[in-house]
């Protein structure tokens, strides 16, 4: 009898506990759902966001148990169940007259830089940042493309990264401008290339160490982080910047990037005049 009573218990136990998942249900239409869903969207890409700035800040290990599990969460979200709206590698302009296209090279890149790179996940130099920087956008097939350029003895490298958690997020009211970084006067559909200190930077020490290449970026409101390195003359790197088209880039995103205008270029005459560095 105690048998049977028990089993009576159990199976009211499981009605009740689905009729409550069918009264859930009810209650949670389309609406519902698409707002809670984005609630949690939210929160994760929070989570992730303030992990990944504690990263940089050089936390190690103490970067919060909720942001790093926010950052696995939405690193497999993203690259699991969203697309990006373009190949990054038709992002990346074709070499200007003058210049041959090369393929990535951690080589090619380490003799821009000057210097090995160290792979790590600790601190480490501006410079060691970007070396990893470019090796990761180079093997990132969906989110990321790297491409070198050269020209008598010259060499630039371009890397493209598309955020899915930028192209997600709402259209930003004005551009973000990046530490340890200036506008400079090339400015391409709008929208300037930053140009970096020529320094490299030990997070640890705060050592700084001049360099001899030239570090230029451009961030389109967060959807789109584009980096440049390059040793040659600022003339040379000038015009290879001012040759650079945007709206191939633009008119596939989902927010057109704050300043963005079709054609609006500027360069200064003194910039493109020779020199040597």
């Amino acid at each position: 009898m105690s048998r049977l009573t028990g089993f009576i218990f159990v199976l009211g136990v499981l009605m009740i506990g689905a009729a409550s998942m069918m009264a859930f249900d009810a209650y949670m239409n389309d609406d519902r759902k698409d707002a809670v869903r984005a609630e949690i969207n939210t929160q994760l890409d929070e989570g992730a966001a303030r992990y990944e700035e504690r990263r940089e800040d050089g936390c190690r290990r103490r970067c919060g148990f909720f942001g790093k599990i926010a950052a696995m969460v939405t690193e497999l979200r993203d690259g699991v169940f969203s697309g990006v709206p373009f190949d990054p590698e038709t992002g990346l302009p074709q070499a200007p007259e003058g210049w041959t296209a090369v393929p990535y090279d951690l080589a090619l890149t380490e003799a821009i830089v000057g210097q090995k790179m160290e792979r790590t996940v600790l601190v480490s130099s501006t410079s060691n940042k970007l070396l990893m920087h470019f090796d990761d956008m180079a093997k990132a097939a969906q989110t990321g493309a790297v491409r070198f350029y050269r020209k008598d003895g010259m060499a630039i490298a371009m890397a493209l990264e598309i955020s899915r958690e930028g192209l997600r997020a709402e259209p930003k009211r004005k551009a973000r401008v990046p530490g340890n970084a200036q506008p400079s006067q090339i400015v391409v559909d709008g929208l300037p290339f930053m140009r970096h200190a020529q320094v490299s930077v030990d997070a640890l020490t705060d050592k700084r160490t001049p360099v001899a290449y030239h570090s230029y970026s451009m961030n389109l409101d967060g959807q789109v982080d584009i980096k440049v390195i390059a040793l040659a003359p600022d003339a040379e790197v000038y015009r290879f910047l001012a040759s650079f088209d945007l709206e191939p880039i633009v008119e596939k995103l989902p927010h057109q990037p704050f300043g963005y205008a079709a054609g609006k270029d500027s360069i200064s005459t003194a910039q493109l005049s020779p020199q040597t560095d």
